[in-house]
């Protein structure tokens, strides 16, 4: 590696310095660029010449910019006049965009920084601090004596803005120099000051937290002003004090030295080296040396230089890096130590540093390192063997192994191998794998590899080290070489910025640590194991002293805790009274009670514990030292007889539990409590016989990997511990250090932490974040304040405060990482309401009952509300009187909902409704109603709390489990039930917040119904049964991968697939989700088996619902009955939030239809126009007799709106039955009306040029409203006359079908279909479809379904869309030409329409289109050469071409290849790339494509088509299709609504082109190559035109330019005074310095630029015919 970096030096050096070289290369383009006619430059153009250095090396704009300051300097030193210099540099920055990454395509242009950095708010911020310290500075205060701060701040924000790239208000004060010039040249202000103001800016942007890497690009940017300050290129001469000065001159020096050389010759280290030195002499030469280096004009260092003189001693002594290293640290000691400002230290630091490469053997050409710790360790073998041994450390840490998955563990060891062996310091083979930051990048970014885990590999280090028996010293060595890393893993210092906030912060800060300090404090005091310790003890000393140390062990960066380090603190105790590890344990148990009590999450939780963990060898006997152990919790516990009750408590529990049971099916119950009894008693502190099982993790690992246990299994594990010990009276003490005990296993089952997988998103990712929060506390508290119940507590609340502390607390409870609640803990919150107002566990009922409702009503999924209320439920204890310690409890719900009485109506309305249920009434046949109604009536009046006589049958799961294993019992059955009761409720008229009360107790009897939660695990005569099993799976799923295939929007997902496996998994997993009880589908889940596509390939809701359609028609091809293919849709279905953005965590919503036709505007125009039409159909207008229309207009966008998938205002009016119920059962309104409503749809959105795309996805939405209208779905029974009746019956379908085969036999489009056809017969199967299509209940159409009765003409004669849309098109004008009421009309191409996808190639599983435009045009060939010849127009489009700026113009041509092709009907390669408004959308929205390079693009296809003899009806079919792009880039239809500003408008207006024009007018007078031009010219005149041109030019709408065109203005000059590119290239480079002079920001100046240089060709003799 450095062999190949000498070599690239030394070609650097030749390069750079070899004048040969220069001569050769450099001096011909700057010859050739500067206008010499002489030999040529024939290198490679710029981009290719620096491309591998941008792309590689990073090689950007900020070297650009050097390389132009340094050239100006370069002209200035050798005295080249300053137009000359202004001219170079215009041509110069010609260059600029090779360097750009927006312009060369290497890469995007992210948000400014100015943007980034936080906005206006975070730059007046910065400012604010930033002046506030340099003000107190004394270095720099005196530069502001007598100056305006409010003036001078506001100009400063204004600078800072514009410099760090706000498009806002410009700067317009003077340049920097001028700005700075009186203080430069009679102040004295230079490079120190200009040094402090930087830092001055450093902090404090780092005291506002601004990330490093913003604030090193911060610094960058102002760095480029240091000329401004230096006198050695501003031109005034001065150097203020250097460092030698300003650190005490000769005095300071010399102390620092004999300081330094104290420190050197103690250090065993550096000592050897100066054996036999002359000490005296060594500090006269180092003072010397130091005041040179720092600065000193006097006497001069005239020794040897640096490697030189320390040559031998690196050659045979080894000094090296690590012995500079530590001579720097000494230099820094002794600065410190003599109070030297760290400043200035600093400063020194760096001049010392340049000094490294002479003692870095990879670059002082030693190559070597005499006894090296590769040596001294051992060498390969001690190497190896460290290596090995770390890996299984390594491999075996659940925190590290996760970064390992997958990788091939032997080349990972050799590389490793490699790399220690190199770092040690061996000569051998070189590490030459990529640098630390690149190799673990992906992870730093990806997967938040950082400090925790380089600290973790340290460790590891160390044991593998210590194990191996490595000397201590060796080891520390190890250990210091390894520390050079962890820059490079530390967010701070790496550039990635990844420092999430501290514990003490995400926890709530300082109120957050003082309330758990308080409640701890409670809990501990009263605990009579840890109270006797703080007899006599100062409480509130202590809590202030307990809150300084858990504050800054959790991160606090704030007041430090002084204290003594915790032994020191706790010996006393520890030795005479006996504190230990059980008293810790009771310790760590009260902080997770208070913790959990002021609702700390439980993530949160669990990080304290783990800090607090690190405490326990304080406490630990073994550990500290004094080798005693006072009694364990076993023994107070009982002992073995406690034990061993408590585990058999705790496994009845654990059985009876279906979350558990099924884990322990199998199992030798009294092997595993034995086997219990012995771990509990290890784990609590026995010291009899041990448990020698497995450890933990691989106790439990095939359960955690194949079973899926988890977390939320052990909680309840937990749960029944705590409920065992309950039962058997162990004081709450004990069982709470018991419970501390067990939470130390946790980790086990954290698939985050047990190295088996991730965490998923909290539950307030995954309901939809703050969105999702906000909108159900809204909901939630609409119901909490209707219900009567519960609104009088909310009496004088100010509510809109409360929703947002409501927001806060439920965010936090549901896993947000956002703003926390700081509010109190549940019960203090809620105490006086319990102690004076009754509050109690019915309210926590109604509460968690309009929770779930609130969720209903937002459509959220069942699993998420489940376990919102599983969070909620971990909250009743705070609500139970015999919990919280009031010991009231007011009105149950049975006494509230009417007692008896109530209960007994309430079960008899509901069994009239169950036994009236097909789905149910089976399952009560011979069952003795009386009886079933009387046990039903104790059972529900012990549920709603009743205290009066108790049910004392079975548990719900034994009562009901024949049922469920022989009757098939299960989820639908149990829905059902609670429908019927809520029914019964809603009859008998109970309130909603009682019914939902009751509502939420019968939920929490779901599980029993639950074959995936009770143990069944089957569902007899499941749909896969009912729909044939095996061979009916496997034939749907067959025809519906034909269907996907052939599907344009799917197929590309399937891209490399192996479709044989695919179709098998497909088997299994279908099999599995419609009941099978076979062989079971284990692939991922489907949000992990989709998740890639999702997020990469944008895998959403509209591919969703063309899998489901799909499956859908492959169903219905096999003759599957509707109502089970109603049912595998319904298990599909449930499916949808998989690939919902809003629901899956991934936030990629692609456009709603509401976005994609236009938003409101097209809403509105669709609305307006189908109301129109509606209106003047005889058909529905007489609905419409008295409706206000204004008011219906309204809420029919609000409704289109909503249903197209606007998220703005929602129409909240009647669901569509209510809302057209009476129109229905009074005024027959039905299917003959919807579909005419659908067909008016259609036709508005036609009218309005809507896409053919957009139009059906907007049909298929209007069609779930078709049941709403059908009286077969809708319970009304009614059919009013069909179409066919309408229309005028038989004679009318007849004379129709007569009239229509006229036009069809006399279209040649369409006849040759029909050669040899018996018309006849056909005019009669036509005449029967129609008419069954129309509604005739006669005679039937009984032929093959329309695809069967076209397909031979679809495959052999390319039948197709344009062919079906004849055929609609001559049905139209038959039934015009019959005189048929336009609405009639409109309803029959409504029906005619469903049958487009039978003749659609992409929808009808052909896949193909004979004789397409791309055949007809000439196929590949033809394609191509168009586009070879539409490029050259375009590149040669001015207004085209800045769009293709540093675009791979190769790839374009493919993709467009590609597009066209599939555009023009290819059935080839398909394009896969982005849609048409995807692809544009940044250039449309930053750039303003729009209508106008649309047209001009339109206008070149043509164009070139004609220029290739394309016959003109092709290149009008093709200049249709693309016709279609056009909405794409109109702002009126591609939401974008908008067009960028214009440069006229950006760079100021008027004001700013007019003060450019003075300027450059100026610049252009007064420079003797261009002046001869403008003699006897009216300048006033001239500034006036130019002042209108460069208007116009810059996009401005005012006064237009009405000159000649620019070679008519110019030709005479350019005939006879021999006006040309020089000249041009300098009027550009004066409007250049003009802007740069205006302070006119670079980008804009760029684009000036370009605009002026598209007039460079009418200068060139070479193009504009003067030759």
């Amino acid at each position: 590696m450095w062999h190949g970096r000498r070599e690239q030096q030394q070609k650097w050096q030749q390069s750079s310095f070899d004048p040969s070289y220069v001569t050769s290369h450099k001096v011909l383009f700057v010859s050739m660029a500067s206008g010499s006619n002489g030999k040529k430059y024939t290198g490679q153009d710029m981009f290719k010449a620096h491309e591998k250095m941008i792309r590689e090396q990073g090689l950007g704009l900020e070297h650009f910019a050097a390389v132009a300051g340094h050239l100006v300097a370069a002209m200035k030193q050798l005295s080249v006049p300053q137009n000359l210099t202004d001219e170079a540099v215009a041509i110069v920055m010609t260059l600029r965009p090779v360097f750009d990454p927006a312009q060369n395509g290497t890469g995007q242009t992210p948000d400014s920084l100015y943007t980034r950095i936080g906005g206006a708010t975070a730059v007046q911020g910065t400012l604010d601090v930033f002046y506030k310290k340099v003000l107190a500075d004394p270095l720099l205060s005196p530069f502001f004596e007598g100056v305006d701060m409010e003036k001078q701040r506001k100009k400063q924000v204004l600078f800072v803005s514009m410099a760090f790239g706000s498009n806002g208000k410009k700067y317009t004060g003077q340049d920097m120099f001028k700005g700075h010039e009186k203080m430069i040249r009679e102040q004295g202000l230079g490079l120190e000051h200009f040094a402090a103001v930087a830092g001055h800016l450093v902090a404090a942007m780092k005291q506002l937290s601004v990330p490093q890497n913003l604030t090193d690009e911060a610094v960058a940017i102002v760095m480029t002003l240091r000329p401004v300050f230096d006198p050695a290129q501003n031109g005034t001469g001065q150097t203020p004090d250097s460092l030698y000065t300003r650190i005490g001159g000769a005095t300071a020096v010399q102390g620092t030295l004999d300081v330094f050389y104290k420190k050197v010759l103690a250090d065993p280290l550096l000592s050897p080296f100066f054996e036999g030195v002359d000490m005296e002499k060594q500090r006269k030469k180092q003072v010397l040396f130091v005041s040179m280096a720092f600065g000193s004009n006097g006497k001069k260092y005239t020794g040897q230089d640096m490697f030189k003189a320390h040559e031998k001693m690196i050659r045979e002594q080894g000094l090296g890096l690590e012995h500079f290293a530590a001579v720097a640290g000494h230099l820094v000691a002794a600065m410190k130590q003599l109070s030297v400002p760290q400043n200035l230290t600093d400063e020194a630091v760096a001049i010392v540093m340049t000094l490294r490469p002479v003692f870095d053997p990879a670059q002082n050409g030693t190559g070597q390192t005499p006894d090296s710790l590769y040596t001294r360790i051992g060498g390969a073998t001690a190497v190896q063997g460290t290596v090995d041994v770390f890996y299984k450390k390594v491999l075996a840490d659940p925190l590290l192994s996760p970064f390992f998955e997958g990788v091939d563990m032997e080349k990972q060891r050799k590389k490793q191998v490699l790399f220690v062996s190199m770092a040690f310091g061996s000569n051998g083979k070189k590490y030459t794998g990529q640098d630390m930051f690149k190799a673990h990048e992906k992870m730093i970014r990806e997967q938040g590899l950082g400090l925790e885990h380089f600290a973790a590999v340290a460790g590891h280090l160390v044991a593998a080290m210590k194990q191996l028996s490595v000397p201590q010293n060796l080891t520390d060595e190890a250990v210091a070489i390894v520390m050079t890393l962890r820059p490079v893993f530390d967010p701070a210092q790496n550039g990635t910025g990844q420092t999430p906030d501290s514990l003490y912060t995400r926890i709530g800060g300082a109120t957050a640590v003082q309330g758990t300090v308080d409640v701890f404090y409670k809990k501990v005091l009263a605990d009579p194991l840890l109270s006797p310790f703080f007899e006599g003890v100062d409480m509130e000393k202590q809590r202030k002293k307990q809150v300084l140390f858990v504050s800054m062990a959790f991160g606090s960066n704030g007041k430090k805790y002084t204290g003594q380090d915790m032994f020191k603190a706790h010996e006393k105790m520890i030795r005479e009274q006996g504190l230990g590890l059980e008293h810790f344990a009771a310790v760590a148990g009260h902080l997770v009670a208070a913790m959990k009590q002021l609702s700390v999450p439980q993530n949160l939780t669990d990080e304290a514990v783990a800090i607090v963990m690190t405490l326990r060898p304080v406490f630990d006997p073994a550990q500290n030292g004094t080798g005693q152990t006072p009694d364990s919790l076993y023994t107070r516990i009982g002992g073995a007889t406690a034990v061993q009750g408590t585990v058999d408590v705790f496994y009845k529990k654990v059985l009876a539990d279906p979350l558990l049971s099924p884990f322990f099916e199998g199992v030798d119950m009294e092997k595993q409590r034995k086997k219990q009894v012995l771990f509990v008693s290890m784990a609590f502190g026995s010291n009899g016989k041990k448990y020698t099982g497995q450890d933990m993790f691989k106790a439990h690992e095939k359960m955690i990997r194949e079973q899926g246990l988890g977390l939320e299994h052990f909680a309840a594990v937990a749960g029944h511990l705590v409920a065992a010990m309950k039962q058997l009276s162990v004081p709450q003490n004990l069982t709470d250090e018991a419970v501390a005990i067990v939470m130390t296993l946790r980790p086990v089952f954290d698939p985050a932490q047990n190295g088996t997988g991730q965490t998923p998103d909290s539950l307030y990712t995954r309901i939809g974040g703050a969105t999702a929060v906000q909108g159900t506390v809204d909901v939630f508290y609409k119901k909490v304040l209707a219900d009567p119940l519960l609104s009088p507590f909310f009496e004088g609340v100010d509510m809109e405060k409360q929703r947002k502390k409501q927001v806060l607390f439920v965010s936090m409870a549901f896993g947000s990482n956002g703003k926390k609640y700081t509010g109190q803990d549940m019960f203090k919150a809620h105490e006086k309401m319990i102690r004076e107002q009754g509050l109690g566990l019915e309210h926590f009922a109604a509460v968690a009952g309009h929770l779930v409702a609130a969720m209903k009503q937002l459509s959220v999924p069942q699993n998420l509300t489940d376990e919102a209320v599983a969070i909620v439920m971990t909250l009743r204890p705070v609500f139970d009187p015999a919990q919280n310690g009031t010991g009231q409890t007011p009105d149950s719900l049975y006494t509230r909902i009417g007692g008896a009485t109530a209960v007994q109506g309430t079960v008899d309305v509901f069994y009239k409704k169950v036994l009236a249920d097909p789905l149910l009434s089976p399952f009560f046949e011979g069952v003795d109603m009386e009886k079933q109604r009387k046990k039903q009536v104790l059972f529900v009046s012990m549920a709603f709390g009743s205290n009066g006589k108790k049910y004392t049958g079975q548990d719900m799961f034994k009562a009901h489990e024949k049922m469920i294993r022989e009757q098939g019992l299960g989820l639908e059955h149990f829905a059902a039930v609670a429908g019927h009761l809520v029914a019964a409720m809603k009859q008998l008229s109970v309130p909603q917040n009682l019914t939902d009360e009751a509502v939420a107790i019968v939920m929490t009897l779901r599980p029993v119904f639950d074959p995936a939660q009770n143990g069944t695990g089957q569902t007899p005569d499941s749909l896969y049964t009912r729909i044939g099993g095996a061979t009916a799976v496997q034939g749907t799923v067959d025809v519906f991968y034909k269907k996907v295939l052939a599907d344009p929007l799917l197929s590309p997902f399937f891209e490399g697939v192996d479709m044989e496996k695919q179709r098998k998994k497909q088997v299994l997993f279908v099999s599995m989700a419609f009941g099978s009880n076979g062989k079971k589908y284990t692939g991922q889940d489907m949000f992990k088996a989709h998740e890639k596509m999702i997020r990469e390939q944008g895998l959403g809701l509209e591919h969703f619902a063309a899998v489901a359609g799909h499956l859908v028609a492959a169903m219905k091809q096999l003759s599957v009955p509707q109502n089970l293919t109603d049912e595998a849709v319904a298990i599909v279905m449930t499916l949808r939030p998989v690939f919902d953005p809003a629901q899956n965590g991934t936030g990629q919503t692609p456009d709603s239809l509401y976005t994609r036709i236009g938003g409101a505007t097209a809403v509105q125009g669709t609305v307006d126009v189908f109301y129109k039409k509606v209106l003047a159909d005889p058909l529905l207008s007489p609905f419409f007799e008295g409706v206000d229309m204004e008011k219906q207009r309204k809420k029919q966008v609000l409704f289109v709106s909503m249903a197209f998938g606007s998220n703005g205002k929602k129409y909240t009016g009647q669901d569509m039955f209510k809302a057209h119920e009476k129109m229905i059962r009074e005024q027959g309104l039905g299917l003959e009306h919807f579909a005419a409503v659908a067909g008016h749809l259609v036709a508005a959105m036609k009218q309005l040029s809507v896409p053919q795309n957009l139009t059906d996805e907007a049909v298929a939405i209007v069609m779930t409203l078709r049941p709403v209208f059908d009286p077969a779905q809708n319970g009304t029974g009614q059919t009013p006359d069909s179409l066919y009746t309408r229309i005028g019956g038989a004679t009318a379908v007849q004379g129709t079908v007569d009239v229509f085969y006229k036009k069809v036999l006399a279209d040649p489009l369409l006849s040759p279909f029909f050669e040899g056809v018996d018309m006849e017969k056909q005019r009669k199967k036509q005449v029967l479809f129609v008419s069954m299509a129309s509604g005739n209940n006669g005679k039937k159409y009984t032929g093959q379904d329309m695809f069967k009765a076209h397909e031979k003409m679809i495959r052999e004669q390319g039948l197709g869309l344009e062919h079906f849309a004849a055929v609609a098109g001559h049905l139209v004008a038959a039934m015009k030409q019959l005189s048929v009421p336009q609405n009639l009309t409109d309803e029959a191409v409504a029906i005619v329409m469903t049958l487009r996808p039978v003749f659609d190639p992409a929808q009808n599983g052909t896949g193909q289109t004979p004789d397409s435009l791309y055949t007809r045009i000439g196929g590949a060939t033809a394609v191509q050469g168009t586009l070879d010849v539409f490029y050259k127009k375009v590149l040669e489009n001015p207004l085209l071409s800045p769009f293709f700026e540093g675009v791979d113009m190769e790839k374009q041509r493919k993709k467009q290849v590609l597009f066209v092709s599939m555009a023009f009907g290819s059935n080839g390669k398909k394009y896969t790339g982005q849609d048409m408004f995807k692809a544009h959308e940044k250039m449309i929205r930053e750039q303003g494509l729009g209508l106008e390079h649309f047209a001009a693009v339109a206008g070149h296809l043509v164009a070139a088509m004609k220029q290739l003899s394309v016959p003109q009806n092709l290149t009008d079919e093709a200049v249709a299709i693309v016709m279609t792009l056009r909405p794409m880039f109109d702002p009126a239809q591609n939401g974008t609504g908008q067009t960028p500003d214009s440069l006229y408008t950006r760079i100021g207006g008027a004001t700013a082109v007019q003060g450019t024009l003075d300027v450059f007018y100026k610049k252009v007078l007064a420079d003797p190559l261009l002046s001869p031009f403008f003699e006897g010219v009216d300048m006033e005149k001239q500034r006036n035109k130019q002042v209108l041109f460069v208007s116009m030019a810059f996009g401005s709408n005012g006064k237009k330019y009405t000159g000649q065109d620019m070679f008519k203005a110019h030709e005479k000059m350019i005939r006879e005074q021999g006006i040309g590119l020089e000249h041009f290239d300098a009027v550009a480079g004066h409007l250049v310095a003009a802007m740069k002079q205006l302070s006119v920001p670079q980008n804009l100046t760029d684009e000036a630029v370009a605009i002026v240089m598209t007039l460079r060709p009418v200068f060139d003799p070479a193009q504009n015919g003067t030759g």
